[in-house]
């Protein structure tokens, strides 16, 4: 774990020198969740976030005091971290089969768009019932169970992490009304999007 984003960009150019693989031999997350760092970095890093909106609030109330006051309550403002932002630089998985390993791989990276358990399957070189057998094996659940909680994960980071309007998360991830991507989201999460949306907004 690095001290912050830019740090963590530079580790990410060292193990690229020194074929390094990241995140098979080493997982790396940075700290600030600064987006264009983030994506830019090869493979995309995964990182903390800070309630940095919350901390302006809590500067600027210090200062108003401070104006009327003449005083400072405080000589600090602690930003607390919010969430973890993963993305593929912690992107491991510790599973001692190839094919479901690639099989996860493929899902995780189709998470924007509408997959069947059919194109699951011909990423890999095994049958639906063999992969499906290994799934249940590995895992503890079917390959239509992990399409649908990736799905449901990358909805969630979308509404927590993006100002998009949840009819247009709809479109983008090929959904042909709102309704439908609640419908898939409630069931999965047991909360609407709105819902889920404006409970992580408050904290």
């Amino acid at each position: 774990m690095a001290c912050n984003d830019e740090f963590a960009r530079s580790i990410a150019e060292l193990c690229r020198l020194h074929e390094i693989r990241l995140p098979d031999e080493v997982a790396l997350i940075g700290a600030d969740n600064d987006e264009l760092v983030c994506e830019l970095t090869s493979p995309s890093l995964s990182s903390v976030a800070f309630a940095a909106e919350q901390g302006g609030y809590d500067a600027a109330e210090v200062l108003d005091r401070w104006m009327i006051q003449k005083k400072a309550s405080t000589s600090s403002i602690q930003v607390q971290a919010s969430r973890l932002v993963a993305r593929s630089s912690t992107n491991i998985l510790a599973i001692d089969d190839e094919e479901v390993v690639k099989a996860i791989r493929f899902i995780r990276e189709s998470n924007h768009a509408v997959i069947s358990v059919g194109d699951v399957v011909e990423s890999t070189l095994l049958s639906q019932w063999t992969l499906n057998h290994r799934f249940r094996d590995r895992l503890g659940h079917p390959i239509l169970k992990e399409v649908n909680h990736q799905r449901a994960a990358h909805i969630a980071r979308l509404l927590v992490d993006t100002g998009l309007p949840i009819e247009a998360i709809a479109q983008d991830l090929g959904y042909e009304t709102q309704s439908h991507l609640a419908r898939f989201f409630r069931r999965e999460t047991g909360m609407t999007p709105r819902a889920y949306r404006r409970l992580h907004q408050q904290q």
